[in-house]
Protein backbone atom coordinates (compact mmCIF):
# COMPACT_ATOMS: atom_id res chain seq x y z
CA UNK A 1 0.00 0.00 0.00
CA UNK A 2 1.23 3.48 -0.90
CA UNK A 3 -0.81 5.81 1.33
CA UNK A 4 -0.97 9.58 1.63
CA UNK A 5 1.75 10.57 4.09
CA UNK A 6 -0.20 13.08 6.19
CA UNK A 7 0.62 11.51 9.54
CA UNK A 8 1.32 8.04 10.91
CA UNK A 9 -2.05 7.76 12.71
CA UNK A 10 -3.96 8.13 9.43
CA UNK A 11 -1.76 5.48 7.81
CA UNK A 12 -2.29 3.09 10.74
CA UNK A 13 -6.07 3.69 10.71
CA UNK A 14 -6.23 3.14 6.95
CA UNK A 15 -4.39 -0.17 7.37
CA UNK A 16 -6.71 -1.22 10.19
CA UNK A 17 -9.89 -0.33 8.28
CA UNK A 18 -8.66 -2.04 5.11
CA UNK A 19 -7.47 -5.14 6.98
CA UNK A 20 -3.91 -4.64 5.73
CA UNK A 21 -0.91 -5.37 7.93
CA UNK A 22 0.80 -2.10 8.86
CA UNK A 23 4.17 -3.42 7.65
CA UNK A 24 2.67 -3.59 4.13
CA UNK A 25 2.24 0.20 4.06
CA UNK A 26 5.15 2.18 2.64
CA UNK A 27 5.91 5.04 5.04
CA UNK A 28 8.33 7.90 4.45
CA UNK A 29 6.66 10.70 6.43
CA UNK A 30 9.55 10.64 8.91
CA UNK A 31 11.88 11.81 6.11
CA UNK A 32 9.78 14.46 4.33
CA UNK A 33 6.76 15.30 6.46
CA UNK A 34 3.44 15.94 4.73
CA UNK A 35 4.27 17.09 1.20
CA UNK A 36 0.56 17.58 0.42
CA UNK A 37 -0.48 16.41 -3.05
CA UNK A 38 3.00 15.00 -3.72
CA UNK A 39 3.01 12.40 -0.91
CA UNK A 40 1.79 9.45 -2.99
CA UNK A 41 4.03 10.07 -6.04
CA UNK A 42 7.08 10.64 -3.83
CA UNK A 43 6.35 7.48 -1.82
CA UNK A 44 5.74 5.48 -5.01
CA UNK A 45 9.08 6.59 -6.51
CA UNK A 46 10.90 5.88 -3.28
CA UNK A 47 9.29 2.43 -2.92
CA UNK A 48 10.44 1.62 -6.46
CA UNK A 49 13.97 2.86 -5.74
CA UNK A 50 14.13 0.69 -2.62
CA UNK A 51 12.93 -2.42 -4.45
CA UNK A 52 9.70 -2.61 -2.43
CA UNK A 53 7.58 -2.92 -5.59
CA UNK A 54 7.97 -6.08 -7.65
CA UNK A 55 6.63 -6.93 -11.11
CA UNK A 56 2.88 -7.68 -11.03
CA UNK A 57 2.42 -6.38 -7.47
CA UNK A 58 -1.06 -5.14 -6.56
CA UNK A 59 -0.83 -1.66 -5.06
CA UNK A 60 -3.46 0.24 -3.13
CA UNK A 61 -2.88 3.99 -3.30
CA UNK A 62 -4.95 6.25 -1.10
CA UNK A 63 -4.84 10.02 -0.63
CA UNK A 64 -6.76 12.56 1.41
CA UNK A 65 -7.09 16.30 0.99
CA UNK A 66 -8.76 19.32 2.50
CA UNK A 67 -12.34 18.91 3.62
CA UNK A 68 -13.88 15.70 2.34
CA UNK A 69 -11.52 15.31 -0.62
CA UNK A 70 -10.09 11.83 -1.07
CA UNK A 71 -9.08 9.36 -3.71
CA UNK A 72 -7.96 5.75 -3.90
CA UNK A 73 -6.94 3.38 -6.61
CA UNK A 74 -5.78 -0.14 -7.33
CA UNK A 75 -2.71 -0.45 -9.53
CA UNK A 76 -1.53 -3.77 -10.89
CA UNK A 77 2.12 -3.01 -11.51
CA UNK A 78 3.61 -4.13 -14.82
CA UNK A 79 6.84 -5.91 -15.63
CA UNK A 80 9.24 -2.99 -15.36
CA UNK A 81 10.39 -1.75 -11.98
CA UNK A 82 13.60 -0.08 -13.17
CA UNK A 83 13.84 3.35 -14.80
CA UNK A 84 14.21 3.67 -18.56
CA UNK A 85 17.02 6.12 -18.01
CA UNK A 86 18.26 8.99 -15.93
CA UNK A 87 18.15 12.67 -16.74
CA UNK A 88 21.17 14.90 -16.48
CA UNK A 89 18.91 17.95 -16.20
CA UNK A 90 19.96 20.44 -13.58
CA UNK A 91 17.75 22.90 -11.76
CA UNK A 92 19.03 26.46 -11.88
CA UNK A 93 20.45 27.72 -8.61
CA UNK A 94 18.14 29.89 -6.54
CA UNK A 95 19.15 32.27 -3.78
CA UNK A 96 15.61 33.47 -3.06
CA UNK A 97 13.21 32.38 -0.35
CA UNK A 98 9.77 31.06 -1.24
CA UNK A 99 8.32 34.37 -0.01
CA UNK A 100 10.65 36.29 -2.34
CA UNK A 101 9.54 34.14 -5.27
CA UNK A 102 5.86 34.59 -4.44
CA UNK A 103 5.95 38.29 -3.54
CA UNK A 104 4.91 39.54 -7.02
CA UNK A 105 1.96 37.15 -7.11
CA UNK A 106 0.94 38.11 -3.57
CA UNK A 107 1.05 41.82 -4.43
CA UNK A 108 -0.98 41.20 -7.59
CA UNK A 109 -3.64 39.35 -5.59
CA UNK A 110 -3.77 42.12 -2.98
CA UNK A 111 -4.23 44.79 -5.67
CA UNK A 112 -7.04 42.88 -7.38
CA UNK A 113 -8.70 41.45 -4.27
CA UNK A 114 -11.64 43.86 -4.28
CA UNK A 115 -12.40 43.54 -8.01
Amino acid sequence: MIPHQANIRIIQTLCDLAGIAQDKAFVNIHRYGNTSAATVPIALCEALEQGKIKPHDDLLVAAFGAGLTWGAGHIRWGERVTPLGKSDAQLPSCDHTALDLLSKAIEHCKRHQSE
